[in-house]
């Protein structure tokens, strides 16, 4: 789930790389607490997850912050 509306600055900036490092990007700034407004409350774990060409490849990354 992704805490930002399709499209943001970061999405925009970052779409010549593709989607997924959209997330990836989100999921740092949620754990270490710079999603601004969209910031979900003492975030510890974020996990993203890319679904490219048909279907046939899937990457799924897991982070948690550390202490």
């Amino acid at each position: 789930m992704t805490t930002y509306p399709a499209l943001t600055d970061i999405e925009i900036k970052w779409r010549a790389s593709g989607s997924g490092i959209c997330l990836i990007v989100e999921a740092m700034m949620q754990l270490r607490g710079l999603a601004g407004k969209n910031q979900v409350k003492d975030a510890t774990i974020g996990m993203t997850q890319n679904i490219g060409g048909s279907g046939s490849n899937v990457v799924t990354h897991i982070f948690e912050r550390s202490a």
